[in-house]
C-alpha cells in the first residue's frame, strides 16, 4: 500500500532505479541521505541526532546502539541501530504516527496500553510520554529487540514492563523467522505454529490479562505482528470484551476490510481512517 511520507516513496525509487548501479556507493549513500533528511529534521532534538540517522557512512562491525533524541519525547533519547530498520520505525512512528488512534480520541487519563510486537521500544515511549499516568506493556518476540526495548523504557521505570515473546492466540511454543513483510536491513519478525517444544514463549491476550488482574480494562492496544494479527482476532477472542480501543496493522493477505469485519464481529466500531492505509483503528 502507498507510503504517506514521500521522501521514503523517492528513496525507494532511487534503491530501484538503473542509475543506481551507475554511481559510487559514497554518492548513493549521500543521495539517500538527502533525502531522508526533510523527514528526519522535524523529529531529532540535535544535529547530533540527525547525523546517526542519515546513511552518510555505514555503521562500523559491531557498533553499538547509538542514541537519538527525538522531540515528541520532550529530546529524551533511543537507542537505535544503525544499518538496520531501527531507523526507518524511528522515522515511520514520529512522522506518520501509524501507532496513534484518531486525534482527541482518548482522553488523558488512560491507564493501561498493551503495545503487541514493540520492536525497540520506539512507540511504547511515546505511549508513556503521551499519557504520563498509563501503565505501558510491551510484547516483543526477537530477543535483541526485547533487549533494546528495555533499554529504551527504562526512564519510565515500573510504569512500563517488556514482555519476551511472541502474540499468539494460544499459550505454547512458536517459531520465529524474519518477517516476509519486512524489507532489506530489517530486524522485524514474524511468529508461525510449532507443534513441538523449540521456538520461544507464545503469550495469549488471555494471559495478559490474567496479569493485568481481575477486571481490568485495556485502554488501547496496539497490534502489529507481521501477519499473526488475523489468528489473533479470530481465535480465543474473549480478551477483546475489556478492550476498549486498538489500532490493527494488517499485513499480506488480510486487508483493511476483511480487519473492519473481525474488530466489527468483536463488538468494535472502525473510528475513522488509520494514519496509514493498512492500519485500521477501531473501539468499543
Amino acid at each position: 500500500m502507498p507510503s504517506r511520507d514521500p521522501f521514503y516513496v523517492l528513496r525507494e525509487r532511487l534503491g530501484r532505479s538503473r542509475l543506481r548501479g551507475l554511481l559510487p556507493s559514497g554518492m548513493r549513500r549521500f543521495a539517500r541521505a538527502a533525502l531522508d533528511a526533510p523527514a528526519f529534521v522535524p523529529i531529532v532534538s540535535d544535529p547530533r541526532s540527525l547525523a546517526r540517522v542519515l546513511p552518510f557512512k555505514p555503521p562500523a562491525s559491531g557498533e553499538p546502539p547509538v542514541p537519538v533524541r527525538l522531540r515528541r519525547l520532550g529530546g529524551s533519547a533511543v537507542f537505535v541501530r544503525r544499518g538496520t530498520a531501527d531507523v526507518a520505525v524511528v522515522r515511520n512512528i514520529m512522522l506518520t504516527r501509524p501507532h496513534l488512534p484518531p486525534e482527541g480520541f482518548l482522553p488523558g487519563d488512560v491507564r493501561l496500553v498493551w503495545d503487541l510486537g514493540a520492536h525497540i521500544g520506539v512507540a511504547a515511549a511515546d505511549y508513556a510520554t503521551l499519557w504520563p499516568h498509563a501503565r505501558v506493556v510491551a510484547v516483543e518476540l526477537e530477543p535483541a529487540n526485547a533487549e533494546l526495548c528495555r533499554r529504551n523504557l527504562a526512564r519510565f521505570g515500573d510504569r512500563c514492563e517488556v514482555v519476551e515473546g511472541a502474540v499468539w492466540p494460544h499459550d505454547g511454543r512458536v517459531a520465529i523467522g524474519a518477517s516476509e513483510h519486512a524489507g532489506v536491513s530489517t530486524n522485524a519478525y514474524a511468529a508461525q505454529e510449532s507443534g513441538g517444544a523449540e521456538g520461544i514463549t507464545a503469550i495469549s491476550l488471555q494471559s495478559l490479562l490474567a496479569r493485568a488482574g481481575d477486571n481490568t480494562t485495556v485502554d488501547f492496544v496496539k497490534l502489529d505482528v507481521e501477519g499473526a494479527e488475523q489468528q489473533i482476532l479470530r481465535e480465543n477472542t474473549e480478551w477483546a470484551q475489556r478492550v476498549r480501543s486498538l489500532v490493527v496493522e494488517v499485513h499480506g493477505d488480510y486487508t483493511a476490510a476483511g480487519c473492519e469485519a473481525d474488530l466489527r464481529a468483536l463488538g468494535f466500531t472502525r473510528v475513522g481512517p488509520g494514519h496509514e492505509p493498512n492500519v485500521v483503528a477501531a473501539a468499543r
